[in-house]
């Protein structure tokens, strides 16, 4: 039942991102998860030389994040970007817009116990995003990454976004990979890392194929 009126369906298919876990509960799927939301902010490049090409870190491989990288969007426009601090909210992509208090308690609990046990580097990576919150430092880590890069060359963004990060509540920790789960007439994709995008194609074949994967 929807606000749009009950809809039917033969057999679901649950890629629901930030939702995902609460969609799955509904066919008894994925109890042990949770969503926990990071987002992420951006910079435009505004310099007097050009991007031409994806340019990435090398990964911290205890977080499933990938760091400050440069990419390009099909206007020409290069992002760097983006942070990823925990939001408040599933939908919390400014301000306090989106921010629901049961959310934000759950959300706010989770996140002090992970930084307390400082699994998987936790603390670290809240200390490392924390300081990138200032422009001279987010421009310090893109720098690494492009040397002749200034602070001057990047222009606040609009672009915002949530990343819907599963977090498993049996290991305490956060999820590195995909997660797809059976239900009753349904599949439930409850973590689409990155690179869920550039992965799609052979990411739907997977998901079409998943009961013979799942039984061999």
């Amino acid at each position: 039942m929807t606000k749009a009126g009950r809809g039917t369906y033969g057999f679901l298919v649950n890629a629901a991102g930030l939702h995902a876990d609460r969609i799955a509960r509904l066919f008894g799927v994925g109890e042990r998860y949770t969503i926990l939301p990071f987002r992420g902010r951006y910079y435009e490049l505004v310099a007097p030389f050009a991007i031409r090409r994806l340019i990435y870190p090398v990964p911290d491989l205890r977080v499933p994040f990938l760091g400050v990288h440069f990419t390009n969007a099909v206007d020409g426009t290069t992002y760097v970007g983006p942070t990823a601090m925990p939001a408040l909210g599933r939908e919390n992509y400014s301000g306090v817009r989106g921010i629901r208090m049961r959310d934000a308690a759950a959300i706010g609990t989770t996140t002090i116990r992970q930084y307390a046990s400082n699994k998987q580097g936790f603390r670290t990576l809240l200390h490392q995003e924390a300081a990138r919150l200032l422009k001279r430092n987010f421009a310090a880590a893109a720098r690494r990454l492009v040397p002749r890069l200034e602070t001057r060359y990047l222009k606040p963004s609009t672009k915002a976004g949530i990343r819907a990060q599963l977090f498993d509540r049996v290991k305490n920790e956060l999820v590195m990979d995909f997660v797809v789960e059976r239900g009753e007439r349904s599949l439930h994709i409850l973590n689409a890392v990155s690179p869920g995008f550039t992965t799609a194609f052979s990411f739907a074949r997977f998901a079409l194929d998943f009961d013979k994967v799942a039984a061999a």
